[in-house]
Order: C-alpha cells, then sequence, then structure tokens
C-alpha cells in the first residue's frame, strides 16, 4: 500500500498545519489539535495533504454531544496514541500515504479532485457514523475508529471512495449531488483501482454487490433511486466500455471520465447517462435489459459477455439472485400480474425445469412495451437468451431436459402493469 517508491518527492512540513483548527464533521464541531502534513509532486503539480486529529479528550468537542450520545462515544474524535519517531500519528500517517495514492491515481487519470486551483486535500479523522464523508469540496472526513488499526485495505478504499467524491463534485454541475453515480460510482471504484482491493472479498464491495443481488425490493425500484447498491449498473458500463489498452483491474476509467463529462452539461442524471451509452454506440435501452439479464445469468458461465462481469470475485465469491419468485412444483398454470417501475426488473424462475416437459412463458405489458426475455440454463452454463422489447410476447420452451429457466421483465423507461 501506500505511495509507489520513485514516483515523487514525498515528505513531512511541520510549518505549513495550523491548529487549533475546528471542522463540521456530520453534525457536530471537532476541535482538532494535531495534524500531519504530507508534500508531494506528480505530473508537475506540487500537492499538500493536511490530516488533522487528536489523541485526546476535549471537553468543547464532547459538550457538542447528549449524554447518551457520549455514553456511545459519539464526540471522543481520538485517535489512540501511537506515534512514530516523528511525533506523528501512525494511522493517519498511514491515512494520508493512501490519500496520497488516490490523488496520484485520479491525476493520471484526468480526473479533477480538488476544487478550483487548489493542490491541498485536508483530512479530518473523528467520530462519523458513516465511515467517511466530505465536509467540504476540498476535504473528507475518516471515521477514528475504522482507521485506528492496521486494516491498510479499510485505509485505501476511504481514500479512493472518499476522494471520488471531490472529484463528482467537479462535473455535477448541472445535475447536483444525486446518489445514484454518486455512491454508486464510488462503491464500485473500490474494485478497479488495485489488483490488491480488487481481489478483497470481506470489505465494502463484494457485501454490496450480494446487497442487489438478494434485494427484490432494491431491483423492483428505479435504478435511478438506488445508492449504494446501484454498484453491479456502474461495474456493468464500466465493464463493457473499457479500452483495449486499459489492463485489469483497473478499467473503465476512460468511460467514466466521458460520462462524468456528458454528467457536467445536463441536468439529468439519467439522461447523462442515456446519452453517454449513445456516444459509446449502443442505447440505454438494450444495456438495461442486457445488465438486468446478466444479475441472473452471469454465475452460469454465460458465452456472451454482457451477461457476466469481468470480476473473478463478483463471478465466484457471490450468493447469485435471490429474493425472486422461484417455482419448484408444476404443472404451473398460473397468471401473475405485477406492476413495474421505470428502470426495474422481476424475474419468475421455474427450478428444476423439468419439472414441465414445456414451459411458456407469455407476457402482456397492456398496450406499454417492456423487455420481455426468457433464459435456460442447463449443466450448471447458461444455454439460450430470447428477448423482445414489446407489449405482448411468449416463448414456449422444452424443459424437460433443463436445470432451470427464467423469465424476466425489464422496464426501461416505462412503468404500468405486466
Amino acid at each position: 500500500g501506500g505511495v509507489p517508491e520513485g514516483s515523487g518527492d514525498t515528505g513531512r512540513a511541520s510549518s505549513a498545519c495550523s491548529t487549533p483548527t475546528t471542522q463540521n464533521i456530520r453534525g457536530k464541531n471537532v476541535i482538532f489539535d494535531q495534524c500531519y502534513q504530507r508534500n508531494f509532486s506528480h505530473g508537475g503539480t506540487n500537492y499538500s495533504i493536511e490530516t488533522y486529529y487528536r489523541e485526546t479528550t476535549n471537553a468543547t468537542n464532547t459538550a457538542q454531544c447528549s449524554a447518551a450520545e457520549n455514553m456511545a462515544g459519539r464526540c471522543e474524535h481520538e485517535l489512540s496514541n501511537n506515534d512514530d519517531s516523528n511525533g506523528d500519528n501512525v494511522n493517519a500517517v498511514a491515512m494520508a500515504a493512501e490519500a496520497e495514492t488516490a490523488m496520484r491515481f485520479y491525476h493520471d487519470r484526468n480526473l479533477d479532485f480538488l476544487p478550483g486551483s487548489s493542490t491541498t486535500l485536508q483530512i479530518f479523522i473523528a467520530e462519523d457514523p458513516r465511515l467517511g464523508g466530505t465536509p467540504t469540496t476540498g476535504s473528507i472526513q475518516i471515521d477514528d475508529e475504522n482507521i485506528d488499526n492496521n486494516d491498510v485495505l479499510n485505509k485505501r478504499l476511504l481514500a479512493f471512495h472518499e476522494i471520488q467524491h471531490l472529484v463528482q463534485y467537479n462535473y455535477d454541475t448541472a445535475t447536483g449531488w444525486q446518489d445514484f453515480f454518486g455512491e454508486g460510482i464510488a462503491r464500485t471504484i473500490e474494485d478497479r483501482v488495485d489488483t490488491t482491493l480488487d481481489a478483497d472479498t470481506g470489505h465494502l464491495f463484494i457485501p454490496e454487490v450480494n446487497g442487489i443481488l438478494g434485494s427484490d425490493a432494491n431491483r423492483t425500484s428505479d435504478l435511478s433511486t438506488i445508492n449504494y447498491r446501484s454498484v453491479l449498473w456502474w461495474t456493468w458500463l464500466m465493464d463493457q466500455y473499457r479500452t483495449g489498452a486499459e489492463v485489469a483491474p483497473v478499467q473503465g476509467w476512460d468511460a467514466l471520465l466521458d460520462f462524468y463529462t456528458e454528467l457536467n452539461t445536463d441536468a439529468s442524471q439519467v439522461n447523462a447517462v442515456r446519452d453517454f451509452i449513445s456516444a459509446q454506440g449502443s442505447s440505454f435501452r438494450d444495456d438495461f435489459i442486457d445488465y438486468s439479464l446478466s444479475l441472473y445469468a452471469y454465475r452460469f458461465s454465460p458465452a456472451n459477455a454482457r451477461l457476466t462481469y469481468l470480476d473473478n470475485e463478483i463471478r465466484n465469491n457471490t450468493s447469485g439472485l435471490s429474493g425472486h419468485s422461484v417455482i419448484t412444483g408444476g404443472p404451473a398454470f398460473s397468471t401473475v400480474t405485477t406492476s413495474m417501475n421505470p428502470r426495474s426488473s422481476r424475474y419468475w424462475e421455474f427450478n428444476p425445469a423439468s419439472q414441465c416437459d414445456y414451459t411458456t412463458f407469455s407476457f402482456d405489458g397492456n398496450g406499454t412495451n417492456f423487455g420481455f426475455s426468457v433464459m435456460t440454463v442447463d449443466g450448471g452454463a447458461l444455454q439460450n437468451r430470447w428477448t423482445s422489447f414489446s407489449n405482448n410476447w411468449a416463448r414456449t420452451v422444452r424443459t424437460a431436459d433443463l436445470d432451470r429457466a427464467v423469465g424476466v421483465v425489464s422496464a426501461v423507461d416505462q412503468s404500468g402493469t405486466v
């Protein structure tokens, strides 16, 4: 972890940090009495990181909290007193090192991450129930307990995640902050910055992936209203529109910059996504339908790259789609009526498919066009996929020798009853 060797001057400059200083962190004013400064040069720019923290209790800080909050440690804000030979807290230093790595990374991908002509990032280490945030457009906050340990990867993912929010502030002029792209992309990129984080399954990325795979409530909601659990949508996009020169796992970054550039000129985040995809030569309709099918198909080794994900950990360390309708006893001659939100999907699976010799999926959009699809699985592998974007469609499949068959409704920009 930390800073790549030989990539620029790094050092400690005690003269620039000024303490005590006060910053509002998640609604509580916090007085910081220590600061570690880290300076480095990269790509012809001189950067500085000011990391503010404390190691002792402060009565003014604790007075910001009620007695109950103080019992829970809401206003304690202290790192353990564990200093290096320079007198700087070792975990504050380690956090600054990971922030430098992230800043270099974003600089190399032409992503602006500080406001205007600023070259100074401020880090505030304090109590934060949400692990991290951005108190200003030029600073990040990191929860003290969350990094007061030897977990290098946790510091790294927090640095990349929170500084990604600073990147987003440079491109959300037209839309303003929106959780869909804001938290969804920030969670997604945690898996696309280095091989160690990519291989990790124990922090935040893979559990978030399992979250959307296991939540019918999320999948049946409008995708553009989902925050962190839009992670697989953004992962799918970065997979599909990566360039040939990009090397795993650092892929899809040129496409992300293209999206941010589009976002910066469009008041609608959904229209920005649509226009970005159109510029790539596809359509939002086709992409959303294939994305919604990938949520089911990826664990069955589909040959079509649009129905799976590049990441080995997604393919091998996640639980697959669950929470959907699974029909286990046949024969079934039933009609189901359900409502669809825009940018949502629903799934009806026959498992085992062989409970019937033939299975017919008949879809009726009641005059509205939806993406209607049928997929089959045998021997643990995806066999066939059929899709119709229409208001009425049916598909009969011989299922006597199949393991599974699933019917999927994908609502693109439409809502209504199916």
